[in-house]
């Protein structure tokens, strides 16, 4: 198995001695300090892992690589997906160099020669900081290495990325006020971090409708009494529908749609997403739409995610309402 440390070794401990800051960077951004001659190598190994993309319509990474010299370690050792790779044990390679430096020459050489050459490290050189060696002889030795942990590997990361926007988003300045009334009036409520403004509120109709600016943001809630869970066929007709309904100016395109249903592993029950676009404008972009089914009360809610901000990246944006949607709960009816 791949070795997890949380402690690490010895000799990076006294390298990452002072007092650990909070980690820097965008959390969607994988910084990989690496040489030139491995880095087509390390591009393909990575992109192996992190290869989840959305169209926008364009396709934009979920993940975003970047590299930097391994040369420039001790100023970027506080990135919040720090990354270091090198392939062989020539240490005129000065990624090879720096890799063994951190590990040591002992433990250096027994990563080479293992069947595993991945160690990462949490909180290594700043809080909430994820921490990568990557060391293997060759790169097909490197891709073997995989042998189908890509998914685990991500989990760590898509962990980390939440607990850090999670504590971005709710930890200070909440709407509060909003979220209890919410609560009190309808029987459920999610957090809604500050900045965000109720746009439309439809009491007989079941619909609640949030914005948010720069960039423009939309997350709309619409609920209805339903005493069991949708079949895929259903929930694919009514996703299409909800648009309609509820908009009136805006419709879901086919293109690059999918519908995953949530199962035991996820908070929703069905989540669909693709590309919207307003019915008499040539404007338009990424959504999520999820299901939930409250079992207090029997209801089915449909939570939409919109976002228009044409040219820009728009992922981590998306991202972000996925884990507004994700607090949503519920309490019983009396």
């Amino acid at each position: 198995m791949i070795k997890l440390f949380f402690s690490f070794i010895f000799s990076l401990f006294l390298i990452s001695c002072d007092m650990k800051r909070e980690s820097i960077g965008v959390d969607n951004e994988l910084l990989i300090l690496t040489s030139d001659k491995d880095m087509e190598t390390i591009v393909s190994f990575f992109q192996s892992i992190f290869n989840d993309t959305i169209f926008t319509p364009q396709p934009e990474p979920i993940y975003k690589i970047k590299f930097a010299k391994p040369k420039n370690f001790s100023k970027l050792k506080r990135q919040s997906n720090l990354i270091i790779a090198s392939l062989g044990n020539d240490t005129r390679n000065n990624g090879t160099k720096l890799v063994q430096n951190l590990l040591g020459k002992e433990k250096f050489l027994e990563t080479l020669l293992s069947d595993d050459h991945i160690i990462i490290s949490e909180n290594q050189f700043a809080g909430n900081q994820l921490f990568m060696i990557v060391s293997a002889p060759d790169g097909q030795a490197l891709m073997e290495s995989l042998d189908g942990k890509e998914n685990w590997i991500k989990s760590l990361f898509e962990k980390k990325y939440d607990h850090r926007q999670s504590s971005y988003l709710f930890r200070d300045a909440r709407q509060n006020d909003i979220e209890k009334r919410l609560m009190s009036q309808y029987k459920w409520t999610f957090k809604i971090p500050w900045g965000w403004e109720n746009i439309k509120e439809i009491p007989d109709s079941n619909f609640i409708w949030l914005g948010k600016e720069f960039p423009y943001q939309w997350i709309s809630v619409h609920w209805k009494n339903q005493s069991n869970i949708l079949d895929s066929l259903s929930v694919a007709d009514m996703i299409f529908q909800f648009p309609f309904e509820i908009y009136g100016t805006v419709r879901f395109d086919t293109y690059k749609f999918s519908l995953l249903s949530g199962g035991d592993k996820f908070w929703y029950d069905w989540k669909a997403s693709g590309i919207w676009e307003f019915i008499d404008e040539s404007k338009g972009g990424p959504f999520s739409l999820f299901l939930k089914y409250d079992e207090l009360n029997q209801r089915i809610f449909m939570i939409n995610t919109l976002i228009h901000y044409p040219g820009e990246n728009k992922s981590n944006y998306m991202r972000q309402m996925d884990l507004i949607s994700s607090t949503i709960y519920f309490e019983k009816i009396k």
